[in-house]
């Protein structure tokens, strides 16, 4: 983190809607989460190449650092490797435990996708099919349903006060 304990948030990225794979070109959807994510990232390891060293950090000091879950850090950063950003390399530190460390490789490409654009596919044509004539049958004459018998009572069964069993106490003021 800086002294100042500010990060730089640049415009293109605050307002940026998606970012560019650099291995196939296709534009991948930015979460506000990821953007801060990316602001870290890019934070530590400036501080760290600042020193000398190369960056390496749990993703669970990444995760409560940005207050987002470590499966969150986990996928984007699986992304940023698998689209040309980010190179991590897994060293072994204790038995099945590993160290990752890491090296930015470019910046984020960005780009603002207006949501008027994604919206906006191309409709499908669909082939006008011929209107087919109705052909009106005479009517039969349909049996009455047979009667079958209520299993709830009917309405004069039932009280015309639904409070009628309901005892009420006097209250004070009543008294």
């Amino acid at each position: 983190m800086k002294a100042n304990g500010y990060v730089h948030f640049p415009k293109s990225l605050m307002h940026a809607s998606h970012w560019k794979s650099r291995t196939t070109g296709v534009l991948i959807a930015l979460t506000h989460m990821q953007k801060n994510l990316w602001l870290h990232i890019k934070d530590r390891y400036e501080f760290f190449t600042g020193r000398g060293t190369t960056w390496f950090e749990s993703q669970e000091t990444i995760a409560e650092a940005i207050n987002c879950s470590r499966d969150s850090v986990v996928e984007f950063l699986k992304a940023l490797e698998q689209h040309g950003y980010l190179q991590v390399t897994r060293t072994p530190v204790r038995g099945s435990q590993q160290q990752n460390t890491y090296v930015i490789l470019a910046d984020l490409e960005v780009t603002h996708v207006p949501r008027a654009a994604k919206k906006a596919a191309p409709v499908p044509t669909v082939p006008e099919v011929p209107e087919v004539p109705v052909i009106h049958a005479p009517a039969t004459p349909v049996a009455p349903a047979p009667m079958i018998p209520a299993s709830t009572p009917f309405d004069s069964e039932f009280e015309d006060d639904p409070f009628a069993n309901v005892s009420v106490l006097p209250t004070r003021e009543a008294a």
